[in-house]
């Protein structure tokens, strides 16, 4: 029977993050995808706009699902305390499922920032069920409400910090904002901290790196690999896929998930 994994997130038009992208993560580490949506981005303009679907649209789908058992669900961008209840007796009935939760608070291209209580409430609602939960800096920040790290090892200890307010573990991205080469992220449990990175020369940003280092995770845990081994494979995943970033405009680049290896 093949591997299972579900995605729950919104739609990027530009494919580098969102659904899409967490789709052609899991085509490429050639487990099954399947995906419920939450909300669609739009950019007209120059003017980028998250429309929620409506509530009982998104928790139709979620019914759709009840009887297929997933090997993993991804949870991405969700966008309001209704789809945080729906999401949560979703997964209080798919117990067997690994959860990789990425909180996402704001888009790279926009100032749109969820209020605090709704990342309060979703943490809360949502990391009990959760394998691991895989912020950037700047959600992760937000979620202790703590300043923002200005060296690696204030990055380690806001890992840390987090594990011990929401009893998970946490894989806290730091991206390049450390050093001039390497992407460096953390991953902390209750039993360890480890450090992970990659060299890269691209210095533009490319959407959806988080989307895709997230289901890519999903991915390997959903094959049976420990989250040490998931974190590693998808740090790798994840930078060989910027470099094949694709400019989806002259001035835009969304990044192509290709590459996975779960052997």
């Amino acid at each position: 029977m093949p591997v299972k994994v579900l995605t729950i997130g919104g739609s990027d038009p530009y494919a580098g993050g969102g659904i899409q992208a967490d789709l052609a993560t899991y085509h490429a580490y050639q487990v099954f995808g399947m995906s419920v949506l939450t909300s669609i981005v739009t950019n007209v303009d120059q003017r980028f706009s998250i429309k929620a679907l409506d509530d009982q649209l998104f928790q139709a789908q979620l019914a759709s699902l009840n009887e297929v058992q997933f090997d993993a669900i991804k949870i991405g961008l969700l966008v309001s305390k209704a789809q945080v209840q729906s999401v949560r007796a979703f997964l209080a009935h798919h117990v067997e499922a690994h959860v990789v939760l990425d909180p996402v608070f704001a888009l790279k291209e926009t100032d749109e920032r969820s209020n605090g209580s709704l990342s309060t409430y979703l943490m809360e609602q949502l990391s009990p069920f959760s394998t691991v939960c895989t912020p950037n800096v700047a959600e992760a920040v937000t979620l202790v409400n703590s300043p923002f790290p200005q060296t690696q090892h204030a990055l380690s200890k806001l890992a840390t910090h987090l594990v011990e307010q929401y009893d998970t573990s946490f894989c806290v991205k730091g991206g390049l904002r450390f050093s001039q080469e390497e992407a460096i992220d953390y991953l902390a449990t209750k039993h360890e901290l480890i450090k992970f990175s990659e060299t890269i020369q691209v210095k533009q940003i490319v959407n959806g790196s988080g989307c895709t280092f997230a289901s890519a995770i999903a991915a390997n845990l959903a094959v049976g690999h420990s989250l040490e081994k998931a974190v590693h494979d998808a740090k790798q995943f994840v930078t060989t896929s910027i470099l094949n970033q694709v400019f989806v405009t002259p001035q835009f680049a969304s990044i192509w998930p290709k590459g996975g290896n779960l052997e």
